[in-house]
């Protein structure tokens, strides 16, 4: 396997990593050993750990810094070998989409990024959180050829920031990004908190969730025995988002339905972001087609729902999502208390002096055929013109 020489792109990436390297250094991939080899005798690198996956590379390198003390080089495939954090990595990372000849990959690991171009640079920003240590950064070179769009997207997916040092195009086609990246305010509060394991779950069109696991001794001392971490959910508003006001109203909200025993339980939040018990379930549209002819299973269930938009109906608020509850509401199943519906995403709730919570959950009823829809109809424009209990048993009475 030839030895990846220095050229462009590897100049353009000195340049940086010799102005904002310090500490103790990851040169990823380091093919030539052109960014270790620049960073020797920088009073403010400390140590070297120099990294390819190519055997003759890692023989050359350690030819050439036999004398060193401060240098390390290890053969790894990424981060497999490693078991230190650090503050400054460095990756020019393997760019380009895979080139075929006859049919067959071309085999060049210093080349060739995956099938798109981009797989390494995947599984670089999912396993960098565990490398880089608190106030580290990381310094990387990619280009348009890996998809820049692609790039923006694993970084935010795991809760990094990124500043553009430089970019340059080279020929008619292609532009080299050198990105100086490090962990975002919001992971750094929830790092800060005790928050560990965050991992990417769903991206939606105002914010970004995640789920990772918390150690609360308030919490435990309530919830659990023996004080062990315990599964949690993040839910971050996105940077490009204009409504501000969202994570702030499902704060609200969720504190004031936790109140009255409904939602996950909702544990601290920031200004940008907000942690909740998780869920362990499946939603509601999954339990009812897995259930699907099973009354006694389904009703029950139905009838915990209908009771919760009741609730909400009676602190006089909104949810505005029961005529299509398809992610808003999760099942739980537990050998004791037997299943329970849990309502989600509280982020458009709003005062509602007639609210209608339980007249669109029982629009839902009857579109799916658990209740006769002309006559949920006819009780529910009666419910909604009292708002009793009187006429809510009526409607329960229906399943």
């Amino acid at each position: 396997m030839e030895i990846y020489q220095p050229a462009e792109d590897s100049y353009l990436l000195q340049k940086h990593v010799k102005v904002l390297s310090n500490g103790r250094v990851l040169d990823l991939g380091t093919g030539s050993g052109i960014q270790t080899l620049s960073l020797i005798g920088k009073p403010e690198v400390k140590e070297i750990f120099a990294i390819d996956i190519n055997e003759s590379a890692i023989k050359e390198l350690k030819e050439k810094t036999k004398l060193n003390k401060k240098v390390r080089v290890i053969k790894s495939d990424l981060f497999s070998e490693l078991d230190k954090k650090f503050d400054t990595i460095i990756f020019n990372a393997p760019y380009l989409p895979q080139d075929f000849i006859e049919g067959e990959p071309i085999v060049d690991p210093a080349l060739y990024g995956g099938k798109h171009g981009w797989e390494i640079l995947e599984r670089f920003f999912l396993e960098l959180g565990n490398y880089l240590e608190y106030g580290g950064s990381a310094i990387v070179l990619f280009s348009s050829h890996t998809n820049k769009k692609k790039t923006d997207e694993f970084i935010e997916k795991n809760m990094f920031s990124f500043n553009v040092l430089e970019q340059k195009n080279v020929g008619m086609l292609e532009t080299l990004y050198v990105y100086q990246i490090t962990r975002s305010q919001v992971c750094n509060s929830l790092l800060s908190r005790g928050v560990k394991g965050i991992s990417y779950l769903a991206k939606g069109s105002r914010g970004m969730v995640f789920k990772a696991k918390w150690n609360s001794n308030e919490f435990v001392k309530t919830h659990l025995v023996n004080k062990q971490m315990i599964d949690v959910v993040i839910k971050v508003k996105l940077q490009e988002s204009k409504a501000d006001n969202r994570i702030r109203n499902e704060v609200y909200w969720l504190r004031k339905s936790n109140k009255i025993g409904i939602g996950p339980k909702l544990l601290f939040n920031q200004e940008d972001y907000f942690l909740m018990e998780f869920i362990d379930g499946v939603f509601l549209p999954d339990f009812l087609e897995k259930n699907s002819g099973e009354n006694e299973k389904i009703i029950p269930v139905l009838r915990d729902i209908i009771s919760q938009c009741r609730q909400l109906d009676l602190l006089k608020v909104s949810k505005e999502e029961f005529i299509r509850p398809l992610k808003n509401v999760i099942v739980t199943s537990d050998p004791l208390s037997g299943d329970q519906a849990v309502l989600l995403d509280f982020e458009r709730c709003h005062n509602d002096p007639e609210p209608s919570n339980v007249t669109q959950f029982c629009s839902f009823l009857g579109n799916h055929g658990y209740v006769d829809k002309s006559k949920v109809i006819e009780l529910s424009q009666k419910y909604k013109q009292t708002y009793s209990q009187e006429d809510f048993d009526n409607l329960v009475n229906l399943l």
